[in-house]
């Protein structure tokens, strides 16, 4: 049963609702009724306010609640509870500058992040009576909203005890990084890094991206604070969350997050990787697939884009801007297997130019005396086909598929007399 003082307050609650038009010891009567019959205490209170013609929006009292119980959608809820943390940021509300709270607090039960949209005065370790509380839902993790009609009182240090954050931490590795997974922590070091400008919600914002990577492989990231990273800095982020980009895993961080510089050494390289566990992982950065080359596709060799769009053009049309003068272009469109799967594979103009062994510049001479650009995808397919490659880049998934995007391409030369033996040894 709810305790005198508990009850007490909830009454005087409705009795303001009412506008003192039934007695206390009514109302408590009424309230005690419902909670008997297993009504919720907000449920109750509304029904007592609209029974006696009252309004239920004056109600300001919530339920008080311990952390474990709040869910999405509360409203009006009290909480007694300790600071582990607290931060301020600036936001644009409005198109005004304005202040904002955000940390986590907690109580015997757990933790839970909050946002406070006023000046509270809250203090990491203060105990506090949160009320008029609201709660929402992000990623999956329900926060803990002080808006307008919140207000918070300081109570005695010892009504609740000190609290650790309880937040399911997932230490990682680069390679582990999957869409969904959150609450990362993972050492790296920063290989590049640009600033830009987005635009979010009409506000032009600065965020922080790049590439960063461990042992196992490379990611891109995305900061969304100034951490005041720099390229070859050596970090540990913790508090990141994982979101794909047609397949591409991102690590994506902000003011919430955790950044710290540390001293360990960390050698960044490419992962190398079967075709079947990349299909499986759905994708990656910086990896690296061997693979023999079972087709070279029509669309490969001398091409020519649009200059407005960069498509290619089929018989000098785009597909946008209609008939244009057309950009000359080389690109191998390629697949490869590895003997666990096969992979669509795209060579830029660089690593056809090797592959080649010639210039864009000797393509276009050669297509003008044959008079035809076909004759450029046949010297690819003559250098390719059933030709063993090292292929290092990063993949891109669409409704067709995974496509490995090279960054370069090595012929590898296999004994053919040894690799024959392997595969009669591993048949019998």
């Amino acid at each position: 049963m709810i305790e005198n003082s508990e009850l007490s307050r909830h009454v005087d609650d409705v009795l303001r609702a009412v506008g003192n038009k039934i007695t206390k010891e009514k109302i408590e009567k009424e309230l005690i009724d419902y909670l008997n019959k297993k009504v919720p205490m907000d449920i109750a209170k509304q029904s007592v306010v609209k029974k006696y013609g009252g309004d239920i929006c004056e109600l300001r009292a919530g339920v008080q609640k311990k952390i474990d119980e709040l869910k999405s959608g509360e409203k009006n809820a009290d909480i007694l509870c300790r600071v582990v943390s607290v931060n301020e940021r600036k936001v644009t509300v409005d198109n005004q500058e304005k202040k904002i709270f955000y940390g986590v607090v907690g109580d015997q039960t757990g933790t839970k992040p909050f946002t406070a949209w006023d000046d509270f005065n809250l203090n990491k370790n203060d105990v506090i009576m949160i009320h008029n509380a609201y709660t929402t839902e992000y990623q999956g993790v329900v926060k803990i909203n002080l808006g307008k009609g919140a207000s918070v009182t300081k109570e005695s240090p010892d009504m609740v005890p000190s609290i650790e954050y309880k937040g399911k931490l997932n230490e990682c590795r680069v390679a582990d990084f999957r869409e969904g997974l959150r609450n990362i922590s993972v050492k790296v070091k920063i290989v590049s890094i640009q600033e830009r400008k987005i635009n979010v919600k009409g506000t032009e914002k600065k965020i922080y991206s790049g590439v960063l990577g461990d042992e196992t492989g490379k990611a891109r990231f995305t900061s969304w604070h100034d951490f005041g990273l720099k390229e070859n800095d050596r970090i540990k982020i913790t508090g990141g969350y994982i979101k794909t980009n047609r397949g591409l895993p991102t690590l994506n961080f902000d003011e919430k997050a955790t950044v710290e510089k540390i001293e360990e050494e960390i050698n960044v390289t490419d992962r190398k990787t079967s075709i079947s566990e990349l299909t499986k992982t759905g994708g990656g950065f910086g990896v690296v697939v061997d693979g023999i080359i079972l087709d070279v596709k029509k669309g490969s060799g001398l091409i020519f884009r649009c200059p407005e769009c960069k498509r290619s053009l089929q018989k000098g049309v785009c597909v946008i801007h209609g008939k244009v003068e057309g950009v000359s272009d080389l690109r191998t469109k390629a697949v490869a297997d590895d003997g666990t799967g096969a992979l669509s594979i795209l060579f830029g103009r660089e690593i056809t130019e090797k592959i080649l062994g010639k210039s864009i510049e000797d393509c276009e001479k050669t297509a003008q005396e044959k008079m035809s650009t076909e004759t450029i995808t046949d010297e690819l397919t003559d250098k390719l086909l059933t030709k063993n490659l090292e292929i290092r880049g990063y993949t891109l998934k669409d409704d067709y598929g995974i496509t490995l995007i090279a960054s370069d391409a090595v012929l590898l030369k296999k004994n053919a007399k040894e690799e024959a033996e392997k595969m009669l040894e591993e048949l019998t």
